[in-house]
Order: C-alpha cells, then structure tokens, then sequence
C-alpha cells in the first residue's frame, strides 16, 4: 500500500500540469467585409446559425463583437470579432477558446467559418 502512494505521489508533478493543458484557443480568419455594419450583421446571423444546429448558451453583442457562451460540443466560448482595417473596411475573424478537447474547439472553428461563408 504504501508504495502505491509513494508512486502516486511520484507521479503528480506529472500529472497535475496535464490538467492545465486543457485549456485551449484558436483564431480563423474570415476575410475582409466592405462595412462593420455589414460584419456585424453577419456575425450575429453566423453565432445563431451556430447555435441552432449546434447548440449554446447565450449571445451578446457590442460594437464590433458578437459573443457566444457554452457552445457544444465541448461547453466552449466564441468571439466573432469585426475590426476596422486600412481603407476602412472590417475584416473578421472568429477566436475559439475554453476546456473542450482539440477536436471540439476544430469542428466549432470549422462549423462557424463554414456557416459565415455560406450564409
């Protein structure tokens, strides 16, 4: 018995950090739009698009962000972000992030650009 513990106990610098790792992000570039407004507006359409046929929390906007909270699968969390480039036009990109596997957050990412570019 007590060496099960001493190997556990061995172990947990090890497996402890393993946790930590679970967090994960990824960023997609949507691709330039002539106006915010026009962004903005297809943001929204793409988050409730997502969270129809997928699943989610709950969605806000603000004035160049739309937000979406406890996407499925994997219970994570999107941005879609529309900043202002040379020339005056937006340029989207949607950043992915929370504790679902690297799988989830690549089907999510993939699932939103895939929905953007044929809304």
């Amino acid at each position: 018995m007590r060496g099960r513990v001493a190997f556990a106990l061995a172990l947990m610098p090890f497996v402890i950090p393993v946790a930590g790792l679970a967090d994960g992000w990824s960023i997609h570039d949507l691709g330039a739009v002539p106006t915010r407004a026009e962004c903005m507006a297809r943001a929204k359409t793409t988050i409730s698009a997502y969270m129809f046929q997928n699943g989610g929390g709950e969605t806000f906007a603000e004035d160049w962000t739309v937000y979406a909270y406890d996407l499925t699968p994997g219970d994570q969390d999107a941005v879609i972000m529309c900043p202002i480039v040379a020339g005056g036009a937006a340029n989207a990109f949607v950043h992915v992030f929370g504790e679902a596997d690297n799988a989830q957050r690549v089907f999510t990412g993939d699932e939103l650009k895939r929905i953007w570019f044929n809304e």
